[in-house]
């Protein structure tokens, strides 16, 4: 279920972000602008709604919106409820209705599905960027 209150359009997708897990730093508390930007660089999450034209490299619509010929890819990247890798600062972050930041980007944005066990999330496990 879409908690967020996000509806796609297009081949736009809504992803939950990963939240970062670390609120200290050794001793020092990190500032919120650097929970912020870390948030952005999240490139892990849960695909939480898909647009109407998802997974479609483009579509040729007749005078009443109408779907006439396909091209592109026919097979779906992902699926709601799946975690996903995407882009790094890909798309916008949008408050949902829930409270949570979410992510609405291109459907291309996402680059693998992955195990629940991957998290990227730490900022320790960002440190080599």
């Amino acid at each position: 279920m879409n908690e967020s209150g996000i509806y796609p359009s297009g081949n736009r997708i809504v992803i939950l972000p990963d939240g970062v897990n670390d609120k200290y730093d050794g001793l020092i508390e990190l500032p919120e602008n650097i929970e912020e930007e870390h948030a952005l660089a999240q490139t892990i999450g849960t695909l939480v709604a898909v647009g109407p034209d998802c997974w479609i490299d483009h579509v040729e619509r007749d005078g009443e919106g109408n779907i006439t010929k396909i091209v592109g890819w026919l097979e779906d990247f992902a699926e709601v409820g799946d975690r996903v890798i995407f882009a790094k600062y890909g798309g916008l972050q949008e408050l949902g209705k829930d409270g949570n930041y979410y992510r609405v980007m291109k459907d291309k944005d996402i680059t693998a599905t992955c195990d629940k066990e991957v998290n990227f999330s730490s900022l320790a496990s960002r440190e080599s960027f």
